[in-house]
């Protein structure tokens, strides 16, 4: 009697198979993780399709396929299903469309490769999976302090989300709902709003990524995500490197890694330069969502392990363009307290924890019931 949650991304998709019981108070909560695995895209290459758009292909289904195959046994039953996306959902349907994964499937879809066809199903954002992994149970309690302020907040503040991956990006935001005496998720798809700059800098290099998508057919504008992200990093280190600033030997890096690695060894002023203009782009870029959201109960910040390492050990760059805004509005984002959460499982527990608190396993046990009828 499991529920099963995942994440879906774009490079690859981890699934579990959680546990539930009931607390002293008899309500339904989630237990542990007893079994979970991680499937890459690229192993599924076969199962997809070679369009330029998005169609309804197989891959996401093969691996959940795959994972029941090798982790379930024939009298296991799973109650229910939800998966965090990468990606838009609209009408109970998922959308990823990335170089390596262009994908469309829905509830239904997922509902087919279950061993019971019936049970309930749910796709969500993985902003929205990363709220209920933080909001319910004790996911605060996990958090690291990025700032501190000493501005009390509300219990009942908003909450701004912003994630940066090796990708992409993604914002959302948490509110109260006084007539369900709840949080509750108020989605975006902020990460693929247009990107602005503040300094000249950050023009020219807007003008390069503007020239690289001509080049390729795309004039599309630049986004959000096309900065924040480790391939972003990549690209401020290219466009520093083309200013002739810099004496040092060309070296053509490609991973965000390399760079934090080349900063962090040597201290040379490029790789330096190229992590604190990256970091101020985020900072500023979360400070504007504070002010969007009014999110005086902070803003919470999460990506990839190594984009959250550096954030750690530069916060100070980044914090500093998280305050640095119109004069009446410094001392208010001051006041905001900026906390970062652990990426790793955060949307694999937050899309369980959103079954359960949505009653899949009475949903699930009845879907049972009337199957053997």
């Amino acid at each position: 009697m499991y529920i099963l949650a995942g994440e879906i991304g774009s490079k690859k998709s981890t699934f579990a198979l959680f546990t539930h019981k009931k607390d002293d108070r008899n309500k339904r909560t989630i237990g542990s993780p007893i079994k979970s695995k991680t499937f890459y895209v690229e192993d599924y290459k076969k199962y997809g399709n070679q369009s330029v758009k998005p169609e309804r292909n197989g891959q996401v289904l093969e691996m959940i396929k795959a994972f029941i195959t090798q982790n379930c046994e024939s009298q296991d039953k799973i109650y229910g299903a939800c998966l965090g996306i990468s990606g838009p959902i609209y009408s109970q349907e998922a959308t990823i469309d990335r170089p390596n994964l262009k994908t469309i499937f829905n509830e239904d879809d997922i509902r087919q490769v279950l061993p019971c066809k019936i049970v309930p199903v749910s796709l969500l954002n993985d902003m929205e999976a990363i709220g209920y992994g933080i909001f319910l149970g004790n996911g605060e309690d996990q958090l690291e302090e990025l700032s501190s302020v000493t501005h009390q907040t509300n219990s009942k503040d908003r909450r701004a989300l912003m994630l940066v991956g090796d990708d992409g990006s993604g914002k959302a935001c948490w509110y109260w709902d006084e007539k369900t005496y709840a949080f509750r998720f108020f989605s975006s798809e902020g990460g693929h709003t247009d990107c602005a700059s503040r300094t000249d800098d950050e023009d020219d290099l807007l003008k390069m990524l503007r020239e690289e998508k001509k080049q390729r057919g795309d004039l599309s504008p630049v986004s959000n995500e096309n900065v924040l992200s480790e391939i972003g990093l990549v690209k401020i280190y290219q466009y520093l490197q083309k200013t002739g600033r810099y004496n040092n030997e060309f070296l053509e890096l490609k991973e965000a890694s390399q760079i934090i690695e080349k900063a962090q060894k040597e201290k040379d002023t490029l790789y330096e330069d190229a992590l604190n203009m990256f970091l101020s782009i985020w900072g500023a870029e979360a400070g504007n969502l504070a002010l969007w959201f009014n999110a005086q109960g902070g803003v919470y910040i999460g990506g990839s392990p190594l984009l959250i390492k550096i954030l750690k050990l530069k916060k100070n760059d980044f914090l500093h363009a998280f305050t640095n805004k119109a004069e009446s509005c410094r001392e208010y984002n001051s006041s905001i307290p900026v906390k970062v959460f652990p990426m790793e499982d955060i949307v694999l527990w937050g899309a369980a924890r959103f079954a359960i608190d949505k009653g899949f396993v009475s949903l699930g046990e009845a879907a049972y019931a009337r199957s053997n009828k």
